[in-house]
């Protein structure tokens, strides 16, 4: 009953997707990651809030996704499965070593990966550590990817204040510059690693949002 109810899900998701008006920023910078790596891959860094909208807007391409090991993960999973992309199951409660240790293996297969970076259970915009290991551990960079939509649902409840784009609404996908870990790098630099993804997330959050004003 389950995978039944994910894909009707599914497939209620892809009409409302016909819906939507993309627009992609920064395109360039998804080529300049995949050209600086080893193992042509990149980590896509996005907000909790924002992961709908992520897998709609990058069907075209197969990303590996850490999502929650919980009852409800089951449900993600199984829809980002439909969809084509691989999820990983694990959080910082259970699975998580895991979880990331299967995570750098796809990246080096070079399987692109996209973060809720401040998943799976929040606080909101809090920034976990363990993207910036990823992206040590193979190598690749990191795309913040800043996602906004004129007109969407948003779940004040939750902690993530989980958003849903209206149909019909207008969506930007915008790419910033990509950030490299160095191999020195160790959890000394982590606070620094977070400061400047919090900040370069909430510069092009601006600059997205004012596309609507």
């Amino acid at each position: 009953m389950q995978r039944i109810l994910c894909y009707i899900i599914f497939l209620a998701l892809r009409l409302v997707k016909l819906t939507y008006k993309f627009e992609y920023r920064n395109e360039q910078y998804i080529s300049d990651a995949i050209e600086n790596s080893e193992h042509k891959s990149f980590i896509l860094a996005l907000w909790h809030q924002n992961i709908l909208a992520s897998i709609l807007s990058h069907l075209d391409q197969k990303f590996s996704m850490i999502i929650s090991s919980s009852k409800d993960g089951e449900y993600v999973a199984n829809i980002c499965e439909n969809f084509g992309h691989i999820p990983v199951r694990g959080s910082s409660s259970k699975g998580g070593v895991k979880a990331l240790i299967n995570s750098i293996k796809l990246l080096k297969e070079g399987i692109p990966s996209a973060v809720a970076i401040d998943g799976p259970r929040g606080p909101l915009y809090n920034i976990k550590p363990g993207v910036f290991e990823m992206a040590k551990k193979a190598q690749v960079q990191i795309i913040p990817m800043t996602i906004s939509s004129n007109n969407y649902w948003s779940f004040e409840k939750a902690w993530d204040k989980f958003r849903v784009p209206k149909p019909f609404s207008k969506i930007i996908i915008h790419y910033g510059e990509p950030i490299s870990v160095p191999n020195h790098y160790d959890k000394n630099n982590i606070p620094t690693l977070i400061e400047f993804l919090q900040q370069t997330m909430r510069e092009n959050e601006e600059k997205v949002s004012s596309s609507f004003a």
